[in-house]
Parts: structure tokens; sequence; C-alpha cells
């Protein structure tokens, strides 16, 4: 190409070209460069960048070999960080190639650099990142603000959320208890902030501050640089703190504080991650009212589940003590009676019926009162060395003698088992677990009873095919006051409490009581015990 035509096409390029363009002889120095690069680089005249080596256009940081690839090899694209005159950095991309001597109309014309400022891209991509990583924030606060109602640690959770998203590593949440006149905390988590005595004090007094000014406003509190945060942090580096106020129908409900430090060092923050704290505060405020809202559910089931269970109870204690006082006056008033005349037969067995409805009053009480004495841990068991097979045989030989509509089975290993128990409270337990199998096999059938050793452990099973457990009610039935659910076992009388009793005294020995379904209906009631030590057995 003529010189002339080459010398043309030069100017058109560093004329029209939307980047910086610079011409470097063999050595490295710039020759020639264009408008868009005197500006880009801050080059008042040609006497700014002439015979200037581009070395002298990278950041301090860059590798001490990229000026000499700059020069070598052809470059697209590459990102790095360069100076302008005045020493100001950028981002920029560059892309090189080189020029042949017989192309060049320069002598010493040898490489050709393209150089595009990128900062501004970059910013833009960091800022769509930082963007989408606030929205992540935001929706995994409120994702997990209506999916766990435990306050402490969803607070936990947003307060490192939080702290993350705004390259913090100190900060707090506080919130203040309902309807104090004075400020008070229901709830605080703290992350950062140092367990040493030192700064317990400089921490309340900063934490109160903040809360005060809070409260008090009802709008986000900024400490630009205070000692008093140094102090609560056990540094020496004035700090910056934002306190955010977490607002619930216009009340100020608590704060979110975050203290401008990373690795104890200053970190100010922006004026956007300010924006992002005010939105995190108010997913905090709206869910510790959710919260609060469900705990205040809860507490109206509860109590009404209170209020059944009571009904329940005291139409179960009317029947269970109006049947047998009923039976007491009605047979004392037979006595009482001048113109009825008994014989002296007649006369006992209506005595022995009174003594048969005062022990059943006897028995209702006695389990309440050890009930109340095992919930309250002042159950004493009397332990001593047992062989439960002498129990079993005695609890069974006195349930056949008082239901003839079961065939009552035994079934016992020829080795003891041997427990060191209550002997009085256990034989409790195998009683009101036979009457249950009992009373809810109405229409008769086999009970049957068995003991074994089970590794260190007695079980005993109790297994009978009468009406069965709903499995919804299983986890129920030990506790006190609950009756099955359903119309079968309506006529079953009880207050409830025989399954409760056994297991308060089961688990005082050590041991366990469970349920399950037996093989062909009904149920199968087991209970575990340690077994007695060696030099007792």
């Amino acid at each position: 190409m003529a010189p002339e035509a080459t010398s043309t096409l030069l100017d058109a390029l560093l004329a029209t070209a939307p980047d910086a363009v610079l011409i470097a002889a063999s050595d490295g120095t710039i020759v020639l460069c264009n408008q868009r690069a005197q500006e880009l680089f801050g080059w008042e005249n040609c006497a700014a960048w002439r015979d200037r080596p581009l070395t002298a256009l990278l950041a301090p940081e860059a590798p001490p070999h990229l000026g000499q690839l700059i020069r070598r090899k052809p470059i697209t694209g590459l990102e790095l960080a360069m100076v302008r005159h005045d020493g100001t950095p950028f981002d920029a991309q560059v892309w090189t190639s080189s020029i042949p001597a017989s192309a060049s109309i320069l002598a010493e014309a040898r490489t050709i650099l393209f150089v595009r400022d990128i900062t501004a891209s970059r910013a833009a991509v960091s800022a769509i990142r930082r963007h989408n990583q606030e929205l992540t924030v935001l929706n995994n606060i409120a994702v997990q603000a209506t999916q766990t109602y435990a306050i402490p640690d969803m607070l936990a959770d947003i307060l490192d959320q939080t702290l993350d998203a705004v390259r913090a590593d100190t900060g707090w949440i506080e919130i203040f208890k309902s309807g104090a006149p004075a400020i008070g905390t229901s709830h605080l988590v703290t992350r950062g902030l140092p367990p040493v005595p030192e700064t317990a004090e400089p921490c309340a007094d900063l934490r109160a501050r903040v809360a005060a000014q809070v409260r008090t406003a009802g709008k986000p509190y900024v400490i630009l640089a205070d000692d008093q945060v140094g102090r609560c942090l056990g540094i020496d580096v004035p700090s910056q703190l934002l306190g955010v106020p977490l607002i619930t129908r216009d009340r100020v409900r608590g704060v979110l504080v975050v203290v401008g430090l990373l690795h104890h060092q200053p970190h100010p923050l922006r004026l956007d991650q300010v924006q992002l704290l005010a939105a995190i505060g108010h997913q905090i405020s709206t869910a510790v009212e959710n919260a609060r809202l469900a705990a205040q559910a809860a507490e109206v089931d509860m109590l009404r589940e209170v209020d059944r269970i009571r009904s329940e109870l005291l139409a179960s204690f009317s029947h269970d003590l109006r049947s047998p006082l009923g039976l007491i006056e009605m047979t004392c008033s037979t006595l009482l009676r001048d113109d009825v005349h008994l014989d002296a037969d007649s006369r006992d067995e209506l005595l022995r019926d009174v003594r048969a409805q005062i022990g059943r009053l006897t028995k209702l009480v006695d389990g309440i009162l050890a009930l109340e004495q095992l919930e309250s841990g002042h159950l004493t068991l009397k332990r001593m060395p047992l062989d439960l097979r002498d129990l079993l045989r005695g609890s069974v030989q006195q349930a056949r003698s008082v239901s003839s509509h079961h065939r009552i089975t035994l079934d016992l290993p020829a080795d003891p088992l041997a427990v060191l128990a209550d002997a009085d409270r256990i034989e409790q337990v195998l009683h009101n677990l036979i009457d249950n199998a009992v009373k809810y096999s109405p229409n008769g059938g086999e009970i049957g009873i068995r003991g074994r050793r089970a590794d260190r452990r007695i079980r005993i099973d109790v297994t009978d095919a009468g009406l069965g457990i709903p499995e919804d009610q299983r986890g129920l039935i030990f506790e006190r006051f609950y009756r099955i659910e359903r119309d079968a076992a309506r006529h079953v009388s009880g207050a409830g409490l025989g399954l409760a009793i056994c297991k308060g005294i089961v688990e005082a020995h050590g041991g366990a009581i469970w349920s399950v379904p037996a093989p062909e209906g009904g149920s199968t009631f087991c209970f575990e015990l340690p077994t007695a030590p060696m030099e007792l057995q």
C-alpha cells in the first residue's frame, strides 16, 4: 500500500476508533496516540505522552513481565489495572497487535495498543451481582420467617446472613419487651462482640444508647465515627454504626445494628447497603410479629385444650365418684330403714359392698396422689432385690379371680427375672396394665402375659385381643387424664390416670414403657427394667 494511503488509513483509525489507541516503538515507548487516549489518561498535550514507556501506564500491582508481554505477543481482551496521568487507577481491557516494519509509516512503530475503560461496566456487573445477592438474602429471610417460629434461632440466622451480605462481622438484633414503659429486652442475638468482662459495660451502654435513640425517633440512627463503638469491641479504632428500627403496626419492636468493621478494620457502609438493611429490618419485624401471633394462637389452642381436658376430667371424676357414692348411699339407706328387716348374711353382704366401693374411691384418690408425687419428683422408692416372676404370678392369680370372661395366660422363663425395685410400685404397674387389658377387651378373649430377659434388662409384655389403639392416639395414651377417643371405648370407666402412673413408676426405676399393636388385633403394652446387679441376684 502506498505511504499516502497508509497514512490516510492510520489517521482515520486514530480519529474514529471508540477506544484509546497508542502506538509504541520497539523499546516500548509511546510514539503516537489518538485524542481518546489523551482524554483517557489525562494528557494535556503531546509532550505528556511522547516517549513515555507503556509500563508507566500499568498499575503498580501489575506483574513485572506484563509490559514485555504487551509489546511482544498479540493480546485479545486482557483485563488489567492501569493508571491515569494523575495516578488515578482504573480498570481497563487491552488488545494489542504487532506492526511489521514494512507496513509502518513511522520507522520506529512496532506495536499498536487499544485500551478500553471498563470501570463503569465492571461496576455495573458488580452492582447487579450485589443486587442479586441482596435479593437472595431477602428471599431467604422471608422464607425462613414462614418456616420457623423459634425467635432466637431465627434471629441468629438472619443476623449471620445480614452481616455476610454487607461484608461486616459485628452487629446485633435486639427485640424489645412488648408493652414495657421503659426499654427492656425480650430477645438479643449478637455476633462479633467480645465476651470479656472489660467490654460488657461499654457494650451495654452502647446498646442502650442505640435502642433509646431508635425507639424515640423511629428512624435509622447513624454513628459515623465514635470511640464508644471501639471501646465496646475492645479496639482503638473509631467505627461507624448503623441502627435500623424494626417497626410493625407503627410501633418500634426492636433494632437491627451493624458496625462498619471487617476483621477489626473500618469498613464503612454504602448508601445502598443502608437501604438493604432497612428492607431486612422490615422482614425481621414481620417475622417476629408472625412468631408472636403464632405463639398467641398456640397459647389459645393450649388453653382450649386445657379447658377440654378439665371438662373431660370433671365428667370422668363425676362418674367415678358418683357411682360408688351412690351405691354407698343406697346401701346405707337400706341398712337404716326401720321397715326393712335383714338377716345377718344379707347385712354382711351389703356391708361388704360398701367396703368395696370405699376401696374404689380410695384407689382413685391414691392414684391422683401417686401421680402428683411422680410429677413433682417426691416419690420415694423402697428398692429391694425382687424376682418379678413372683409378682407376675400374684398379679395373674388376682386377675383370674375377678375376671371369669377372660383366659389369662402366663409365660415365664425358668431363670429368675431379678430386678432392684419397689415391689408395691411394680405390682401397681402390673395391676394397672392387666386391669387395662381386661377393661378394653369387653368380649372376653385371651390376655397373655410374658416375662423374659433381654440383654441387661427385664422385659414384661401384656397382650390383649381387645379394641386396640388408633395409631394417631398411641403417643398420647401415657398422658394423664387421656382416654382413647373411640365409640367402642366410651363404656370403659376410668379417669385416664392408670397408664400415666405406670409410665411415672417405670421411668422412676430407670426403665421404659411403650405400646405396640398386637399381631392379631388388640394391643401389647411393654415395659423394661434394668436387671439387678449380679451380687444381688
